[in-house]
């Protein structure tokens, strides 16, 4: 019986080194997530984004509406196409419209005639990096 308890204790003792290498690799794991989660959100903060909203949209004259964009990012943005559509109708203007992080820009979307005050629109406002930004509101 004094053998049987010897061996056992021996084999608790082995147990203790497995135990201990498996929380190493945990903290290792755990680690290196945390370490990445950091660097990767510096990275992302360093370069900045561009993030553009539709703050309103305004029938100027029966073929023109007056889109205002606001650049809410922190970076400047390149506009390069506005798409404003409804069920039966669509229009877009194309360009290049630099936008710098907190300016407003107004840019003249030519339409057939086919829009009028109330309609529901979404307009598609698409930059030089291939962001698209979409809203959907009343034209005033």
């Amino acid at each position: 019986m004094s053998m049987l308890i010897t061996k056992f204790k021996n084999h608790r003792k082995a147990l203790s080194p497995v135990v201990a290498t498996l929380l190493l690799i945990v903290l290792a794991v755990a680690a290196t997530a945390i370490l990445w989660t950091w660097v990767s959100n510096m990275i992302s903060g360093a370069t900045g984004s561009e993030e553009l909203m539709v703050e309103k949209a305004v029938l100027a004259t029966s073929t023109k509406i007056k889109i205002q964009i606001r650049n809410i990012g922190t970076v400047t943005a390149e506009i390069a196409e506005v798409t404003v559509e409804k069920t039966d109708a669509s229009c877009s203007w194309k360009g290049s419209k630099s936008v710098k992080a907190g300016e407003v820009v107004v840019i003249d979307v030519t339409s057939e005639g086919e829009f009028s005050r109330g309609d529901i629109i979404t307009i598609t406002v698409t930059t030089k990096n291939g962001n698209e930004f979409i809203a959907k509101l009343s034209l005033q």
